[in-house]
């Protein structure tokens, strides 16, 4: 399903929490779609140092991480993230106008 309003958004991580040692709840505003834009997410992010595995949350744009040690920082997952985005440019041409 496309997500018109989230086109408008940056994607990026807004929200983190630590659900134990091991996992920590990622929300990443922004996709687009759920399945294509969920999963280039989910590999991305699996890519970060110390992920050992990624899976969807109960809601959109939701993502539980498994790691080994501590969690990668916002700054890490932003990075991952953003270099799977499809169609950098224009994202970020929208998300200046509609933030304005």
């Amino acid at each position: 399903m496309i997500h018109i309003r989230q086109i408008t958004r940056y994607p990026q991580v807004f929200r983190r929490f630590a659900k134990s040692a091991h996992e920590t709840v990622v929300w990443v505003d922004g996709l687009a779609c759920d399945a294509v834009c969920s999963r280039r997410t989910m590999s991305a992010m699996l890519r970060a140092r110390g992920v050992l595995g990624v899976r969807r949350g109960d809601r959109i744009g939701e993502f539980v991480l498994s790691h080994d040690g501590p969690a990668p920082d916002e700054p890490t997952l932003n990075r991952a993230i953003e270099s799977v985005i499809m169609g950098k440019p224009l994202r970020r041409l929208l998300a200046r106008f509609f933030r304005a």
